[in-house]
């Protein structure tokens, strides 16, 4: 978790071994007008925009053996949107939770 986050109550734990549980961020919808074009760009053709949880890396609940699934494609993705200058220009700051 990052560090501005503060429970003061234990989180229930929602997530299942096929399903993580994500924090929704109001400013991270792929379908915005704005950033549709760039998300596209990173997804597979198959994948809808549409699906695109708005969520980022934090708060994030999720099994152990899902997080060994997911970490180095996430991580891949991180860095190829990080090089990408459009993505840097279209989602400033907001781009370090996109990975």
């Amino acid at each position: 978790m990052e560090t501005d986050h503060l429970f003061l109550k234990p989180l229930p734990n929602l997530a299942t071994p096929t399903m993580p549980v994500g924090f929704g961020f109001y400013y991270m919808i792929g379908t915005d007008p704005k950033l549709m074009p760039v998300v596209k760009t990173f997804l597979n053709p198959d994948i809808d925009v549409a699906t695109v949880d708005p969520v980022g890396p934090s708060p994030l609940l999720v099994h152990k053996p899902m997080l060994k699934r997911l970490a180095r494609p996430w991580f891949d993705l991180s860095k190829k949107m990080q090089d990408d200058a459009g993505a840097q220009r279209v989602f400033g700051w907001v781009l370090e939770m996109w990975g």
